[in-house]
């Protein structure tokens, strides 16, 4: 029972350093939530995953949603969806003789009709319902 309890003790220092971690202790050095919203807000044109944002961060892709989400209270992908419909919709507003097949395109999406269908959802209106009040809003 005694060699357990020598290992307890060897394993406290771990423990405390994983606490810190997962709780970023403000001197942690571990700042990868704002390098990774920086990171998304740099290449949200791109298809990204869990897993690519986990490789790329080197943290497991069940702890780096769960932690992003509780310090942003929107999940990544859910961030990355939000900053490609902005990003679309100031496209819509500046460009209006832009077709909405290439706005999909410039925002990251390869298939017109489901970046209509994430927008509406998004939103709560269609392409070209949005463009219309845009229009009367001009």
């Amino acid at each position: 029972m005694s060699k357990w309890r020598g290992l307890s003790y060897k394993l406290a220092p771990v423990e405390q350093e994983i606490d810190n971690v997962v709780h970023e202790q403000p001197n942690s050095k571990n700042n990868w939530i704002e390098e990774m919203e920086q990171y998304l807000q740099l290449n949200f044109t791109k298809n990204l995953t869990l897993h690519s944002l986990s490789d790329h961060f080197h943290l497991s892709a069940l702890y780096l949603s769960r932690e992003y989400t509780r310090k942003k209270k929107i999940s990544p992908l859910n961030y990355q969806m939000q900053l490609r419909i902005e990003e679309s919709k100031r496209l819509i507003k500046n460009n209006p003789r832009l077709l909405f097949k290439h706005i999909a395109v410039l925002v990251g999406f390869n298939d017109p009709y489901y970046f209509s269908k994430l927008f509406k959802q998004w939103t709560g209106l269609t392409l070209t319902e949005y463009k219309n009040k845009i229009d009367l809003e001009m």
